[in-house]
């Protein structure tokens, strides 16, 4: 699962993942960190498919995550 670009403008405003960011920022105050799922998920996959051949698990930080 490649994601492709889920950050983009619509009508003058940023979008994350469909996500209006300016509604979000209304919403939740800012600053905040705002994470697209699209991504973390995609993240995931890689190190699921890069340790499949080993018994793992698979422990993640949020706050280690790039999100670029």
């Amino acid at each position: 699962m490649k994601v492709e670009r889920n950050i983009e403008y619509k009508n003058g405003v940023l979008h994350l993942d469909g996500y209006s960011l300016m509604e979000i920022a209304n919403t939740y105050k800012t600053p905040l960190y705002v994470y697209s799922a699209a991504k973390l998920k995609e993240n995931y996959k890689s190190y699921e498919d890069a340790f499949s051949s080993i018994n793992n698990i698979i422990c993640y930080a949020v706050k280690a995550n790039y999100n670029g």
